[in-house]
């Protein structure tokens, strides 16, 4: 009866040891787009069995022996956790948390910001997740959707590439793709034309969309223009940093400038010939029947004069600001140019002072680096001492300029 007994129990201890259960993905992950061989551990497993991922029938389900099965994982919804199910004749095992699908790569950050079209040793550094760990692979890295070469995954949070020469102010999207899915960031860093600050001199018309002025290497960048390219009457940053504009169809919108065109524009009634910030105000002076100073409002495109000051007419119109003065310019005769200030509250004139002789008709006025530059329709940009009127010319462009802004 004893001997009996012991018989009954070494064969129910072999039962609970082969009785069917999952105890172990190998690895313990899976992209999202499936196609990944794992192993199942566990037990009571039999050549018929199926399985189950997610809710999803593995394509291929190889059993070894009855405590290991191989699998290739189908295709899942989402991230995270997934369901694992075993399942034949012989009855059903399951677990919710054996296997996982991977997270897709994603991207934050791109160092540095800037980098200057012409470079060819600009190494960038892309920050986020999932690059290299958990089988991400050999990453591939898209410059707005065009490959890059020498990428390098560092880590699952960086990665490196040399930056491919580019175009001035295009902000390219970065897009990462590896095993583990796709992750991108828009407008990732930017291409510029130089590694100082300066000067943007928009063209009337001709092959360059701008030149790019230097005033301390007093050198210059021509940029071309694309097929997109618009023209400009005037050009300001916002208080937020983007480039807005008006252009020579009386159109106002943010300036895209890697496109060189204005974001989704609203034309204006008012013909704004000149146009700068002051603060969170957009002052400007406008030609609607009798010329006047007033502000632009950019969300509904009007024009609110400012006092009632009559502007000295005609043909020459540019409007500046260090943060404190405000500038404008005229022509009281068509022989003759005037520099003057006029209060951004009241519109109240001060006294105009007459520029020295050759300074024409000015097509625009910006405070910059502690000078007044004013681009002509001679094609110059010249210095303007204020107090004096004397004017230096500092530039003869090869195209008209028709507005200025600082570039930093």
């Amino acid at each position: 009866m004893r001997a009996l007994l012991i018989l009954v129990l070494v064969a129910c201890g072999s039962d609970a040891t082969t009785a069917r259960h999952v105890a172990r993905a190998i690895p313990d992950y899976a992209p999202v787009g499936g196609g990944t061989l794992i192993v199942l551990e566990g037990g009571g497993f039999d050549p018929d069995d199926r399985v189950l991922v997610g809710g999803r029938e593995a394509p291929l389900v190889h059993v070894i022996d009855d405590t290991r099965l191989e699998l290739v994982v189908p295709p899942g919804d989402h991230a995270g956790g997934v369901e694992v199910v075993v399942f034949g004749r012989t009855g059903t095992a399951s677990s919710h948390e054996l296997l996982r699908y991977s997270s897709a790569p994603t991207v934050t950050a791109a160092s540095p910001v800037d980098v200057v079209v012409t470079a060819t040793d600009t190494l960038i550094t892309v920050t986020g997740t999932g690059f290299a760990a958990e089988n991400a692979g050999e990453p591939i890295v898209l410059l707005d959707g065009r490959p890059v070469t020498g990428v390098v995954a560092n880590s699952d949070t960086a990665l490196t590439f040399v930056a491919p020469a580019g175009v001035s102010f295009v902000r390219p999207t970065i897009e990462v793709i590896n095993a583990r899915g796709r992750g991108s960031l828009a407008r990732a860093f930017r291409y510029t034309p130089s590694e100082s600050p300066g000067l943007l001199l928009f063209t009337r018309w001709g092959g360059s969309f701008a030149v790019f002025y230097d005033p301390v290497a007093q050198t210059t960048i021509p940029i071309p223009a694309r097929a997109t390219a618009d023209r400009f009457r005037s050009v300001w940053r916002a208080q937020d940093g983007a480039y807005w504009a008006i252009n020579t169809s009386n159109q106002i919108g943010e300036l895209d400038l890697g496109t060189q065109a204005l974001i989704e524009p609203m034309f204006v009634p008012t013909r704004l010939p000149a146009l700068t910030r002051f603060g969170a105000l957009i002052l400007g002076l406008a030609r609607n029947g009798g010329d006047s100073f007033g502000a632009l409002d950019v969300t509904t495109g009007a024009f609110v004069p400012i006092g009632s000051t009559a502007l000295v007419c005609c043909g020459s119109f540019g409007i500046a600001t260090d943060g404190v003065t405000v500038w404008y310019t005229g022509r009281p005769d068509f022989s003759t140019a005037v520099i003057n200030t006029i209060d951004p509250v009241s519109g109240a004139a001060g006294t105009p002072v007459t520029l020295s002789t050759g300074a024409g008709r000015i097509e625009e006025l910006r405070y910059y680096a502690g000078l007044l530059y004013a681009a002509t329709a001679s094609s110059q940009l010249v210095t303007i001492d204020p107090q004096t009127g004397i004017t230096t010319t500092v530039l003869t462009a090869a195209e008209r300029i028709s507005a200025i802004e600082p570039y930093e």
